[in-house]
């Protein structure tokens, strides 16, 4: 077993994307046209992310982030350049920065867990990963289009989770990738980047115009895909919220405490 192999599991979920899960921590997704080839998100890059593609086809290869957090946006140490909304610099400087790598890298418990004692026996490079600059950014507002030949996937505002969070809309596969905004787990908006329920609610409802265009959401931690009508099982549930008609359970969550409130579909932890 090599590196790439022991962190990621690849499944097609959709004519010509995958779905990428690293280690069970997160998925990213690789989209190909006929003349590029689309990274959206990249993991915490621990393996060869260049060669992950390789193995799926032969296009040159763009990276785009849907949000700037670690567990989505670590890898793109890798790549010449990567594509990010605006608003999210702050968290990827934040979340991502060498200092930030440099410090998990020294950490006691994460050099002593046995699965990153595996990662070393199979050639994880810790002192490069921790200490590679991360790339130059191409800043996307909304409606920005990748242009992949055959396939063109739109820019899509998805702030919430984090200022900057964006979706990629591919209207020809009716799929929106939505990284961590909307999905059918538990959606954090407890973070200090994340917004009010307020705002949260005006960006799904700002959805409406592309409804049309899009059936299924894959996202940022499961590779299974989460149905687009969920969307409104969580306007209707954040409504009740503002109302004042329902009211999250208090709810720990490794960092600080929140408040979490199932709605079927998905669930909500906000503050």
């Amino acid at each position: 077993m090599d590196l790439n192999s022991m962190l990621y599991g690849v499944r097609a979920v959709a004519p010509r994307t995958w779905a990428i899960s690293d280690h069970g921590m997160d998925v990213f997704y690789y989209a190909s046209g006929e003349n590029k080839g689309l990274l959206i998100d990249c993991g915490f890059g621990f393996g060869d992310l260049t060669a992950l593609a390789r193995g799926l086809d032969d296009k040159p290869i763009q990276l785009a982030l849907t949000h700037g957090h670690p567990d989505h946006a670590d890898g793109a140490w890798q790549f010449r350049e990567a594509f990010l909304e605006r608003a999210d610099k702050p968290v990827l400087r934040g979340y991502c920065s060498v200092e930030r790598r440099r410090a998990m890298a020294a950490n006691e418990p994460f050099r002593k867990d046995p699965d990153v004692l595996k990662l070393f026996e199979l050639g994880f490079d810790d002192r490069r990963w921790a200490n590679s600059p991360l790339p130059p950014l191409t800043f996307v507002d909304p409606g920005y289009t990748f242009d992949l030949g055959g396939r063109v996937l739109e820019v899509i505002r998805l702030a919430g989770h984090t200022p900057g969070s964006i979706g990629l809309l591919d209207r020809a596969n009716r799929l929106l990738f939505s990284g961590d905004a909307v999905h059918s787990g538990q959606i954090w908006l407890q973070l200090p980047e994340s917004s009010n329920l307020a705002d949260f609610r005006a960006m799904l409802v700002g959805l409406a115009p592309y409804r049309a265009d899009f059936d299924r959401l894959l996202w940022g931690h499961s590779q299974d895909p989460a149905p687009a009508g969920l969307i409104d099982d969580l306007i209707a549930g954040v409504e009740d919220l503002l109302a004042g008609r329902r009211k999250g359970e208090p709810h720990s969550w490794g960092e600080g405490e929140g408040l979490l409130i199932d709605f079927g579909s998905s669930s909500l932890l906000y503050r």
